[in-house]
C-alpha cells in the first residue's frame, strides 16, 4: 500500500499539513496498516469533519479511512448493523431508513464517518434522550499498535472500548462499528420552533427540551440590551405517517444527501462580517416562528451541509469554533459573560446554538457532562480573539465545564486536566495499550495528551 504526500486541513481551515496519507480499500490492505504500525506514528482520518488538528500528523501517516465503507451485516427486525467504520453516516441513513429505521445520535456534520463518531464519542440535538454515539455502539473492531485486530465492547473488553470512545483515534484504527439503530414511522420531523425574547426565557425553553425527542436553540449573538442571548428554541419528534401530507408521504422513508450548491473558491476575506451577520441575525430572528411544521430529517440533522464547502465561507483565515459544556451551576451567569464579551470584539457568530446535555458516560474522554453546551463560531481575523478564548477557557475550567476536542485548534495544556480529570488515567491506559506511541496525531502533541 502506497503513501502519497497530501496537504489535509481541519474543517474550520485554522490547521493545515501535508502528510504522507494511506488510503486502504478493502481488508486485504491490513497488512499494509500493520507495516505502518511497525514503522512509524499513524492517526486514522474520516470525513474531515473535526475542526482542528485532531486528524493530521505532521510527522507520521494519515490513514484515509473512507475506502473501508461496506456495510457488513444487518439485522432489520432488530436494527442492529455491522459496517466498516468508514461509511459515511448520511449514506448509511440512506440504507436504514428505507427500512423504518434511524441512526440514534447523529453529530451536526454530514460527512462524518461512523469512526470518526466513535473516535469522538459524538452527540446530536437528541443527547438527553439518547446520549451519545459511543452509548449506542454494541461493538467495534480495532486495529492496536501491535498489530492485532481486538473486539471490544460495553460487555467485552470494556476498557479498551470506553478509552476508544472519544479516545480521538489514539487507542488504534478502528475497522469496523456494530450500532443499535431506533425505530421510526418516516424519515421526518414534526418540529416547533419557538422565538425567545431575551437569555432568560432562552434558558427557560432548556428547562422543557425533555418532552421532545430532539432539541437545541439558535442564539442571535447579535442582540443587545434587553434582548441579549434572544433566539429560537427548536423542538422536534420522529414524525407519524399519519401527520404527512399526501407529496410528503410518498417521500416519507427516503433519504438522500442533496448538495444544492458548490462554493468553489477561497475568499481571502470571509462573508461573515459584522454588518452581513447583523442583518441575517435579525431577518432569520424575525421569520414566522411559534407553529409547528413537518420537515425532512436530513436538512434538520443537517442544516448547513447542503452547501458543499461552506467552511470557505470564512475565508482563508478560517473561524475558531468553540464548543464548551457546562454544568447547570453558574452556567446563565457564564453564558451570559460569554455573549456579552463577543460582542464587545464584534465577532457576531454565524451559528450559536445552545442545548441541554443528559448525564455523562463511562468514557473518560467524552466531552458531554450533564448540563449545557454552548457553541459559537468566531472569525478568527482579529489576533486578540486567542486571548479572549484563553480567558474562556480559564472560566469554564473553574467552572467544571470543558472545551470539546473535537472542534479545538487552540486550547493549552494547562487547563486541559481541570476540564478532563480523567486523562492522565487514560493516558496511562494509553501507554499500556500503545507502549510505541504508534498512534499521534497533531492534536495529541500540542495538547500533550498521551504525556502520564
Amino acid at each position: 500500500m502506497q503513501t502519497k504526500q497530501q496537504t489535509l486541513e481541519g474543517w474550520a481551515l485554522r490547521n493545515q499539513q501535508t502528510s504522507s496519507v494511506v488510503r486502504p480499500e478493502d481488508k486485504l490492505a491490513l497488512d499494509g496498516l500493520r507495516d505502518y504500525c511497525a514503522d512509524t506514528s499513524i492517526i486514522g482520518r474520516g470525513g474531515g469533519a473535526s475542526y482542528g488538528d485532531a486528524a493530521l500528523n505532521k510527522n507520521g501517516v494519515v490513514a484515509d479511512l473512507r475506502g473501508l465503507n461496506r456495510i457488513l451485516e444487518f439485522d432489520p427486525d432488530h436494527g442492529v448493523i455491522t459496517c466498516e467504520a468508514g461509511l459515511c453516516i448520511t449514506d448509511l441513513q440512506a440504507v436504514i431508513v428505507p427500512q423504518r429505521w434511524f441512526l440514534a445520535s447523529a453529530p451536526g456534520a454530514s460527512q462524518a464517518t461512523l469512526g470518526g463518531c466513535v473516535s469522538f464519542d459524538v452527540h446530536g440535538k437528541n443527547h438527553e434522550k439518547q446520549g451519545t454515539f459511543g452509548k449506542n455502539v454494541i461493538r467495534i473492531t480495532l486495529l492496536t499498535g501491535s498489530g492485532e485486530v481486538v473486539e471490544c465492547g460495553p460487555q467485552n473488553n470494556q476498557t479498551l472500548f470506553w478509552a476508544t470512545v472519544g479516545g480521538m483515534g489514539l487507542t488504534g484504527i478502528i475497522l469496523e462499528v456494530t450500532l443499535q439503530l431506533i425505530p421510526v414511522e418516516t424519515s421526518f420531523m414534526a418540529v416547533t420552533k419557538t422565538k425567545t425574547r431575551n437569555l432568560e426565557e432562552t434558558f427557560a425553553a432548556q428547562e422543557k427540551s425533555e418532552a421532545f425527542d430532539y432539541s437545541v436553540t439558535w442564539l442571535d449573538t447579535t442582540a443587545r440590551g434587553k434582548s441579549l442571548g434572544r433566539g429560537i428554541a427548536i423542538n422536534a419528534h420522529h414524525a407519524e405517517k399519519t401527520k404527512l401530507k399526501p407529496k410528503q408521504e410518498m417521500q416519507a422513508l427516503e433519504w438522500a444527501d442533496k448538495r444544492a450548491y458548490n462554493f468553489p473558491w477561497l475568499p481571502k476575506r470571509g462573508h461573515f462580517r459584522p454588518l452581513f451577520l447583523k442583518a441575517f441575525n435579525e431577518l432569520y430572528y424575525h421569520l414566522p416562528r411559534n407553529q409547528m411544521s413537518i420537515e425532512h430529517g436530513h436538512p434538520f440533522l443537517f442544516p448547513l451541509h447542503s452547501i458543499t464547502n461552506i467552511n470557505r465561507f470564512y475565508g482563508s483565515n478560517g473561524f475558531y469554533e468553540y464548543q464548551v459544556a457546562l454544568p447547570d451551576k453558574g452556567a446563565y451567569e457564564l453564558v451570559l459573560y460569554f455573549l456579552s464579551e463577543i460582542q464587545k470584539y464584534r465577532a457576531g457568530s454565524f451559528l450559536t446554538v445552545l442545548k441541554r446535555f443528559g448525564p455523562k458516560n463511562d468514557a473518560p474522554m467524552s466531552f458531554p457532562i450533564s448540563g449545557i453546551t454552548l457553541s459559537v463560531q468566531i472569525l478568527a481575523n482579529d489576533p486578540e480573539i486567542m486571548n479572549l478564548l484563553g480567558l474562556f477557557d480559564e472560566k469554564t475550567a473553574k467552572a467544571g465545564g470543558r472545551v470539546y476536542l473535537a472542534k479545538d485548534s487552540r486550547l493549552i495544556p494547562s487547563v486541559l486536566d481541570t476540564m478532563y480529570p480523567l486523562r492522565k488515567n487514560w493516558a496511562v491506559f494509553l501507554d499500556q495499550n500503545d507502549p510505541n506511541h504508534v498512534f499521534t496525531s497533531d492534536l495529541s502533541h500540542r495538547l500533550g495528551l498521551r504525556v502520564v
